[in-house]
């Protein structure tokens, strides 16, 4: 098994497996490609099944991750500190929906 990096956003997110390709993670990069023009970053972070959507505006932040077919969202206020810990923690059961909820939360 091999992996290869997307090359706009060098994120793992192409499997190569005896000559046939998987996609994988596609949900991430489509919510990526639907924040990115609304907000200060966006961006993927993490590798291979822990990898992340991230997306930061006017001070706060979201992470959106797939999880059991769902997607699971922490939301941050920006901080220096270190030990922080999210604000609050969600579980949708869609990409739209996460779209939502980072709109709300970054808005």
């Amino acid at each position: 098994m091999k992996t290869k990096q997307c090359q706009r956003c060098w994120s793992p997110r192409v499997v190569e497996v005896d000559a046939h390709v998987l996609i994988v993670k596609t949900k991430l990069v489509e919510i990526q490609d639907e924040l990115t023009p609304k907000f200060e970053e966006v961006c993927l972070k993490g590798h291979g099944a822990s990898s992340f959507t991230y997306a930061v505006n006017k001070g706060r932040a979201i992470e959106i991750s797939e999880d059991n077919g769902g997607f699971w969202l922490e939301f941050w206020k920006k901080s220096d500190d270190e030990d922080a810990t999210p604000v609050r923690e969600q579980a949708v059961d869609s990409g739209e929906r996460s779209i939502q909820e980072a709109k709300k939360w970054l808005g």
